[in-house]
Order: structure tokens, then sequence, then C-alpha cells
């Protein structure tokens, strides 16, 4: 990774760290160690690495820190991993479970409930692409970070919508398939028992 981004042109400078440190990443002191200190940073990504980290609410937590006022944190993760690597905690939730995990380590670490965003985007059928953003905007209303993140519609409200999303797509391939087919009418009857003039 250090000769990859050495490589890079058009980067200054770049900082490597191993976040599944045992005992968890000190990035506030590393970030230190370059002359930066908490607050300097309008925005941080973690992108790709949520599935794989030991201690994700710690590194959220600690990106978190880093956020200047109105900061944005983005979090970042597809639904195609490499199972051989993913943490077992991470390949024991199902999607909605992931999803409210990562909004409730966002809270947990400071930033703004009201803030959150989600965007999930890819095909019907294959690997999503899921967003999670939020910001160190203060809370309206004063909800305290450990209050929780209430989302609006629950996990099995959720499962259900999409199962029936799912039944619906189905019936309309079902439909559109029948549709496709050629239309053959054959009428059967016996001879009139007698004939008309």
């Amino acid at each position: 990774v250090d000769a990859h981004l050495a490589a890079n042109p058009l980067l200054d400078d770049s900082l490597s760290l191993d976040l599944n440190a045992p005992g968890g990443v000190d990035l506030e002191g590393a970030l230190r160690g370059k002359g930066l200190e908490p607050g300097d940073f309008s925005g941080v990504v973690c992108s790709g690495a949520l599935p794989y980290l030991t201690h994700p609410e710690h590194v959220l937590k600690q990106g978190a820190r880093m956020l200047s006022e109105n900061g944005v944190l983005l979090v970042s993760w597809t639904t195609s991993v490499r199972e051989a690597k993913v943490t077992r905690g991470w390949a024991s939730m199902d999607s909605a479970e992931q999803l409210d995990f990562v909004k409730q380590c966002l809270v947990a670490g400071g930033l703004s409930a009201e803030s959150l965003r989600v965007e999930v985007s890819g095909p019907t059928h294959g690997e999503k692409l899921v967003l999670v953003s939020a910001a160190n905007t203060a809370a309206k209303g004063g909800l305290e970070a450990d209050a929780g993140v209430k989302s609006k519609v629950s996990g099995a409200v959720l499962k259900e919508a999409m199962r029936t999303q799912r039944r619906s797509r189905r019936d309309r391939q079902r439909q559109k398939e029948q549709d496709e087919k050629p239309f053959r009418l054959k009428i059967i009857s016996p001879p009139p028992a007698q004939l008309l003039e």
C-alpha cells in the first residue's frame, strides 16, 4: 500500500495504519504525528473497509472526532464481499441489520442522527453499493448520542416490503413471458344437430 501511495504524483503526504491492530488503532495520535489535529478535516471517507474491521465502532468514532464543524463522515460498502476475510460479526447480520449497525455507530460517535443519509445503488439483481453519511452538526431537539437512531421503517417492515417487491417483480416477469407466447385459438365443437337453411 505504501509503495502504491508513494507512486501517486498528486499525493503530498500519506499515512498507512492497521485498522485491525490489537487494542484498536490510534488514528488521532497518528494524525498528530503528521501535524494534524481533531477538527482539521471537512470530510472523512471509510470506503469498503467496514466488513473487514474487527472494531468498526472504534474506527468510525475516531473518524468522527477528526471532523471540523459541519464535517461529514461517509461510509460505503458493497453487498458482495470476500467471505474469507469478512468478520464474523458483519457476516452474521443481514443487510438491514448492517445498515442499522452503521447508523448506530455514527450516532454513538457523536454525529447527528438528523443528518444521516442512506443511498443504495446497483442493479435489481446483483451487487449493491451502500453509502451512509452523517454530519457532526448539532442535533435539533437535543437528541443525545446514546438515544440511538430510530428508523422510520423497522427491519421487519423493510424485509416484508422487499419480499413483496420481489414477488411483484417475479409476477410481472411471468406475465411478460406469458404475453410473449403466441396466442392460438382452437375451437372444437360438435356438428350442429340440424342444419340451418
